[in-house]
């Protein structure tokens, strides 16, 4: 039997909105509805006013609804009502909508659910249709997550669970304070040797580690005008951290907390060159040129504000990429080993080839030796100049890279 959607009748009504919202081009949802039963729908996200998600289409295209949230004014309204009566309250807790909770809002001038006009698809891919099939499948998995808890509809209306509650609690102390004649209350506790007998309730299942990483919440503010800070970097930083933290659950990645500042710049400039490899893998068919562009100019940008030689960044990348610290070290690192220690790589790049120090070079082609014994190849870029072409190895013909 076919996946369904909107069991409660407030998840109904959130995909009435959405269907009145594609009147114009209705032929979109039926696809997206099989989108969403096909779980191509990726790396959800919800925050106040807009939900997020990668959806797979004939590629992974990134898909997102805003919706309307509630002014101040309308937010205190709203709460009025909802403490006006404990029973609304607890049935939100208990993952319930009042049609009674809707009703009284109505009253007092409030749409709980979105309509047509609250809710603003966008997709990344080429299709005019609003919404796009990946977009309504979108919505339909949303209408899910509101038929399971409501407090996912009152997020979209611009406050999470945490801010309501903390607000109906004020509200509600308040409200009892002036029944009471504003006199004081002792405060409500359990007894030591109750809480001390209460079983302590199971710990709960570990999230799934997610496949991709988030993406940064937009800023409420931009920085200052003099602080020197730009709101694009601050960005950058954090969906930088947010790709750490998901490598290093997925148990693909470090922190990198322990890099230095140059170690860690040619981690980031790796890590552009890597993400534009990514896109382009997904994007097949698509202006390849113009990515790679994209890819040199974001470089650059890196380059500029942290000061050092584009050109020169590009080649620290290619190490890293490679090997990381070690890599990065044998380009910086020269030293005089024992003349036994080069005499394999001598062999092997023939009787024309230099030595210098840990080096061995013959045309374009070279072995570097590094402090750990071990061996690395370089070729020349004409270019970036000369470039780590891969691993390192304890021997040197494993190294060697064929031109």
């Amino acid at each position: 039997m076919a996946r369904r959607f909107g069991h409660t009748w407030w998840g109904k009504a959130w995909l009435e909105a959405l269907e009145n919202r594609a009147l114009i081009d209705p032929n979109r949802l039926p696809r997206g509805r099989t989108y969403a039963r096909q779980d191509r729908v990726r790396n959800l996200e919800v925050e106040p006013g807009l939900i997020r998600a990668y959806v797979e289409g004939t590629e992974l295209y990134r898909s997102q609804l805003s919706v309307r949230p509630f002014s101040e004014e309308q937010w205190d309204r709203l709460l009025d009502v909802i403490v006006s009566r404990s029973a609304h309250a607890a049935a939100l807790l208990t993952g319930e909508l009042p049609p009674e909770l809707d009703e009284a809002a109505r009253e007092v001038g409030i749409e709980l659910l979105p309509d047509a006009g609250d809710l603003g698809p966008e997709c990344s891919c080429p299709d005019w249709a609003e919404p796009c099939k990946h977009a309504a499948a979108l919505c339909y998995v949303v209408a899910d997550l509101i038929d399971s808890d409501p407090f996912v509809l009152l997020l979209l209306r611009g406050r999470n669970r945490e801010l309501v509650l903390g607000e109906l609690r004020v509200r509600r102390s308040s409200a009892l304070d002036l029944m009471a004649g504003a006199r004081e209350r002792p405060t409500p506790g359990t007894p030591a040797a109750t809480a001390y007998r209460r079983k302590p309730d199971p710990v709960p299942p570990a999230p799934p580690v997610p496949e991709l990483p988030g993406r940064p919440m937009r800023l409420v503010t931009e920085p200052p005008v003099d602080s020197g800070v730009v709101a694009a970097d601050l960005l950058g930083l954090a969906a930088d951290a947010g790709a750490r933290a998901v490598a290093m659950l997925q148990g693909t990645g470090e922190s990198g907390l322990d890099l230095t500042a140059d170690e860690d710049l040619a981690r980031r400039a790796a890590a552009v060159v890597a993400s534009r490899h990514q896109v382009d893998d997904l994007t097949a068919g698509e202006d390849l040129a113009r990515r790679a562009a994209a890819s040199h100019r974001e470089m650059d940008e890196l380059a500029v504000a942290a000061g050092v030689d584009p050109l020169e960044l590009r080649a620290r990348a290619l190490a890293w990429t490679h090997g990381g610290r070690a890599a990065l070290a044998a380009l910086d690192g020269t030293w005089e080993p024992p003349p036994e220690l080069l005499v394999a790589a001598r062999e092997l790049l023939g009787p024309r080839a230099r030595v210098r120090a840990n080096v061995v070079t013959r045309g374009r082609r070279r072995l570097i030796l590094d402090l750990d014994r071990i061996w690395w190849c370089q070729v020349a870029d004409d270019d970036l100049g000369w470039v780590m072409a891969g691993p390192g190895f304890p021997d040197p013909a494993d190294a060697l890279i064929d031109i």
